[in-house]
Formats: structure tokens, C-alpha cells, sequence
């Protein structure tokens, strides 16, 4: 199976919410017999509940490859911190951030505002960052942790 399943939930309540509402979700999904390779998430508030969603995940599924943090369109400011969390959590295996990469590029270029080189170059930079803030937080967490939770999955 190659089953990717994003939640999004329809309000927005508070963050500690956010992530029960999330969880039960999850839970429900599963329960309907949908068991997705991968989860795409709105990333959980703190570390407690990043804790909670590794442990959902796994009750859930311990076959489930993990999860991408989505960016809902998020600036750069707000995301980097949620990536950088998230990270050092093993549960997470990357972002599915689009917006938050082209976003503002695109719509500057769309309105003429900038040239293809600028918007290349937003778009690369942005990405760079994210991308180097995954490996640089993911990095401490594997020299943190015991390598051999990764060889028994």
C-alpha cells in the first residue's frame, strides 16, 4: 500500500485542541479500517504533543512510514520553529509545504513585482532553509536517541 492521508480540521481552535482533535481523528479513521503509509498533519503544538501523536501512530499502525507536517501556507517565521520540533521527533519524516515555499514568490511574480531569476531564487532559498533545518534538527535527535531504535523498524 501507498496511501497518503491529510487532515484537515474545519476550525480553529486553540493548539492543545487542535492536537486532540487530531488524535481522535486518527483514531476514527483507523477504526473505519483506512490505515495510510503516511499521515500529512498540521504539526502538534509542543513536545507533549508531538509525544502523544508518535504514540497514536504507532497504536494506530506500527506498519504507518510516518509523518509529513503540512505548512497551510504558514510564513517561513511561523513554520521554522514547527519543522525544527518536529524533527527531532522520529514519527516525522519530512513536510508537505508548498505554499509556504512559493507562496509570496509566486504571487510577487504573478504580479510582476519581481523577475523568473527572483522567483527562482526565493523559492530555492526557501526550500534550502526548511530543508536544511530538518537535517540539522534531525541530526540531533539521532545523536540523541539509541541508533538501534531505527534498525528494529
Amino acid at each position: 500500500r501507498e496511501l497518503l492521508l491529510e487532515i484537515v480540521l474545519p476550525a480553529e481552535p486553540a493548539d492543545g485542541e487542535i492536537d486532540r482533535r487530531l488524535r481522535a481523528a486518527m483514531t476514527e479513521i483507523a477504526a473505519a479500517g483506512v490505515r495510510p503509509d503516511w499521515w500529512k498533519l498540521p504539526a502538534p503544538a509542543d513536545e507533549n504533543g508531538w509525544r502523544e501523536l508518535s504514540a497514536t501512530v504507532h497504536a494506530l499502525d506500527s506498519h504507518c512510514r510516518g509523518v509529513l507536517v503540512l505548512g497551510q501556507d504558514a510564513p517561513l517565521e511561523q513554520l521554522a520553529p514547527k519543522i525544527a520540533l518536529a524533527a527531532r521527533h522520529p514519527v516525522c519524516r519530512g513536510f508537505a509545504v508548498g505554499r509556504s515555499i512559493f507562496g509570496d514568490a509566486a504571487r510577487a511574480w504573478f504580479a510582476g513585482h519581481i523577475d523568473d531569476a527572483a522567483v527562482v531564487e526565493q523559492i530555492a532559498s526557501r526550500y534550502g532553509a526548511l530543508v536544511e533545518l530538518l537535517f540539522d534538527s534531525s541530526t540531533t535527535r539521532e545523536t540523541a536517541m539509541d541508533r538501534s531504535h531505527y534498525s528494529a523498524h
